[in-house]
């Protein structure tokens, strides 16, 4: 395993120190004494999957956060540690170069690369700055497949969040419905049958009183993320399916429609969250709200849309950062997730294509 590169990310923006690769830490062998910090490690699947890799960097940071809340908080009042650390160890083919391999075309090796990077580059720090190491690595089971979980969403900083000016919408489109890319379709099979793909989205342009422009994400020659995240930025609203760029669109909060299998009525789940956190005026810092439950009363009660969020015990419960822009101050809650909705059938996903209906809307009136 070699040193690549350290990117150090502030409220501000971000140093980039590149490093050279001359001196291996350790041939075969992660666990090593120079990488500090808490470990990422990405394999192949995750780099190939936006909402994989975006929950890999969400999930860390989070419980990084958690961590940092409990101990300073509860034991030093509101000191937060200055720098934040992570050791992200990348599998070698995309920082070598010389083997694209994984099914990379000449360029995607490069592609990935500056995925993971422009990632890390929004992302919001913990405390006032979060350090990653960037390191290659070199073992064989770097092509452990990774599903994607829905348990975490970490923001991206303020001026990488959704604007929503644009006179457009922006799609997602499965690898499979490209013809050049059929041997990828068996990854994406449920979506590409499904009456919502083949009735709708094969036609949005036809649906849709605004432009549509579509994220052209390539899984061969890979894409420019930058590109990909400013389009989506000023998107008025975003259409993805499960696995695609989901969790990417939660850290930007950009109103999002999930289209799939589902042919149906919405179901709703009963549930509760706590309203009271560590930015409710005069509370004092004792734990999160789910680790702690008999020092926190105040319950919110609401009807939970289901999608791929909610799977879980508590379904309105989704780990998040929440932030006052006022003061700066940040706090790790468990809220229902309120950018997102899975349409349950082709005409609901219509409406939603045509403007008809309006994400925000909805998942507000859920609130009891």
């Amino acid at each position: 395993m070699r040193f690549y590169k350290t990117i150090t990310v502030t409220s501000k923006g971000f140093e980039d120190s590149e490093h050279d690769l001359k001196n291996p830490i350790s041939s075969d062998d992660i666990r090593h004494n120079n990488a500090l910090g808490e470990i990422i490690r990405l394999d192949t699947s995750m780099i190939n999957n936006y909402d994989i890799l975006c929950h890999a960097f969400s999930k860390a940071l989070w419980e990084a956060k958690y961590r940092a809340d409990f101990v300073y908080h509860k034991h030093y009042g509101d000191v937060l540690p200055d720098t934040n650390r992570f050791s992200v160890l990348i599998p070698h083919i995309y920082v070598s170069g010389i083997n694209p391999g994984a099914g990379l075309g000449p360029g995607g090796a490069d592609e990935r690369l500056g995925r993971i990077e422009e990632i890390i580059k929004r992302l919001r720090p913990v405390g006032q700055s979060t350090q990653f190491d960037l390191y290659e690595y070199y073992l064989s089971d770097e092509q452990l497949a990774s599903s994607p979980e829905y348990e975490y969403i970490w923001p991206f900083k303020d001026e990488y969040q959704w604007v929503g000016d644009g006179d457009y919408i922006t799609v997602d489109m499965p690898p499979g419905h490209n013809p050049d890319y059929n041997d990828r379709a068996k990854w994406e099979g449920g979506v590409i049958k499904s009456p919502q793909f083949n009735k709708v989205m094969r036609k949005v342009e036809e649906l849709c009183p605004l432009r549509v422009e579509y994220c052209l994400i390539d899984n061969f020659e890979g894409e420019d993320t930058e590109d990909l995240m400013e389009l989506m930025k000023h998107s008025k609203r975003h259409f993805t399916y499960k696995t695609g760029t989901v969790v990417l669109a939660g850290m930007m909060n950009i109103p999002t429609i999930c289209y799939g299998p589902t042919n149906g009525k919405p179901q709703y789940l009963k549930s509760t969250y706590f309203i009271t956190n560590n930015l409710t005026p005069g509370s004092k810092y004792r734990s999160l709200v789910h680790r702690d439950n008999e020092l926190f009363d105040r319950l919110k009660k609401i009807n939970v849309r289901t999608s791929m969020w909610n799977k879980h015990i508590k379904p309105s419960r989704i780990n998040q950062l929440k932030i006052d822009h006022k003061t700066g101050r940040t706090a790790v809650v468990q809220e229902p997730q309120r950018y997102l909705i899975e349409a349950c059938s082709p005409k609901e996903l219509t409406e939603f294509v045509k403007g008809e209906r309006d994400v925000r809307v909805e998942l507000a009136g859920s609130e009891i």
